[in-house]
């Protein structure tokens, strides 16, 4: 009697299915509305079944050839849908080796003005960029799969702007009326995890891939994507991660004939990082220490004389392959804390860096006569950031010594874009942001910053002195 009444709510579930499953395009948020409703039904049917089932005996000598019919046409048509569904399945598969796709991104609109200060600005030129105010679009797609069977991860982004890896901004009209922006490729990258003693992660990831170091924009752009290979044991950027990490990599940062098409070598400049640390996880105070070095290649570094775009803010970049002493080692160290006071989420942080090998007389920037790299090769941050609710306020202070950095990788947002240089420069940054809803978020940042031993000389070809800078952005993510 169990497997007779079975049938027969089967028959009449089936009654119930939408007529969309006849059509061939399903998509997959449809099939899944389908799926739910079913099961809420088989539910109800089934609590209703086993009810008749406890009240009922079945019926001694009984006609039951009509019932026999009727789930035999039941069973039919099961098995038909159950096909169908199959197929779909198949059809929402997205390859051999891969389960899944998850999609993230953001949108941000922003308006951005400046105003720079120059004490020796030479009237008979002219610069359109000493003060200026735009409207800016950022439009970032992330995809990630999965393959746990071989524990590989694939990622890759799209992201509008140029070939500038510090700058993901489309500037509006900014050639022609109502022109279209570019959409690039932001990152590509595979990473293969292992879990190691007591289920430490290990990950080696391969291709463009975002940045693995705990840092900030004393050293790197957010918007930088390191091209090589990453060595990578514990998550120091895993949000409930605790304990010791290290991260090593080797990474491709330019090669040299994309500079200068009279070179007669290549001009391979690499990057070997590595970044040790440890989180700690506790009530009511977590933290974070983290110490790197950073080592980029000095062989022909920069002779790439007679370039007119590349590293245009960090302008003795040009000539410095003719400085043997000079080189890039670069150690830092960071520490930040976050805990709760009164409802509000307290973070301070430090970050401190220096160059090892800013030997020599030659500069990466204009400086006073008189000044040397090995004067100008420390950089100090810090900061403080406080959240409560929907609202965030942060304050920092950076000094970058001209030759403590390599000045091509640093934020942008804290010099260039500002209207002055890579380094040599220092300043306050503040911001304060109110996320309207879950995904929607509205914020001001500002920058008010100086150059240091630099500035409107003669020799320095009307650089700024000193500029403030406004950003005002609105931006969902999803």
């Amino acid at each position: 009697m169990r497997k007779l009444l079975a049938g027969i709510g089967s028959g009449l579930l089936l009654l119930g299915v939408p007529a969309n499953w006849a059509q061939e395009n399903v998509s997959t948020a449809d099939l899944m509305k389908i799926i739910q409703e079913q099961n809420r039904k088989i539910d109800a049917l089934t609590q209703r079944l086993q009810g008749l089932e406890s009240r009922q005996a079945p019926a001694a000598g009984g006609d039951t050839s009509q019932v026999k019919t009727v789930l035999m046409e039941t069973n039919e048509a099961l098995a038909a849908t159950n096909k169908r569904l199959d197929g779909l399945d198949k059809r929402l598969v997205l390859g051999k080796g891969i389960e899944g796709l998850k999609l993230t991104g953001d949108l941000r609109l922003r308006y951005e003005m400046r105003d720079q200060d120059f004490e020796n600005y030479a009237a008979s030129e002219t610069d359109s960029k000493e003060d200026r105010g735009r409207f800016r679009t950022r439009f970032r797609l992330g995809m990630v799969w999965q393959n746990p069977t071989e524990a590989w991860e694939i990622g890759a982004g799209l992201a509008t702007g140029g070939d500038d890896g510090r700058s993901t901004n489309d500037t509006w009209g900014e050639t022609n009326a109502f022109e279209t922006g570019d959409i690039r490729l932001d990152y590509a990258y595979a990473k293969h995890k292992w879990d190691v003693i007591d289920g430490l992660p290990l990950s080696l990831c391969l291709g463009q891939q975002k940045n693995p170091f705990v840092t900030t924009y004393m050293l790197w752009d957010g918007d930088l994507r390191p091209t090589g290979v990453t060595l990578q044991l514990g998550d120091p950027k895993g949000k409930n991660y605790a304990g010791a990490f290290l991260t090593a990599g080797a990474y491709d940062v330019l090669w040299g004939p994309n500079l200068n098409k009279t070179a007669t070598n290549d001009y391979d400049v690499y990057m070997l990082a590595a970044q040790a640390g440890y989180a700690f996880k506790s009530d009511p105070v977590n933290a974070l220490a983290a110490v790197g070095i950073y080592h980029i290649t000095p062989d022909s570094l920069y002779d790439v004389t007679g370039v007119s775009i590349k590293f245009a803010t960090s302008p003795g970049l040009y000539n410095m392959g003719l400085a043997e002493d000079y080189g890039f080692d670069v150690v830092d160290l960071y520490l930040e804390a976050t805990t709760s006071v009164a409802g509000i989420e307290v973070k301070p942080y430090v970050h401190g860096a220096m160059n090892l090998s800013a030997d020599g007389d030659v500069s990466q920037q204009n400086l006073e006569s008189g000044e040397k790299p090995d004067e100008n090769d420390m950089a100090g941050l810090v900061g403080l950031s406080l959240k409560r609710g929907k609202w965030k306020l942060g304050y920092s202070y950076a000094y970058i010594g001209a030759d403590a950095v390599f000045g091509p990788l640093k934020d942008s947002d804290f010099g260039e874009t500002a209207g002055l240089m890579d380094t040599d420069i220092m300043g306050h940054k503040l911001g304060l942001s109110y996320n309207f809803t879950k995904n929607m978020n509205v914020g001001i940042t500002g920058y008010l910053l100086d150059r240091i031993n630099g500035g409107s000389d003669e020799t320095a070809k009307n650089e700024a002195d000193s500029t403030t800078c406004m950003q005002l952005d609105a931006v969902y993510k999803f």
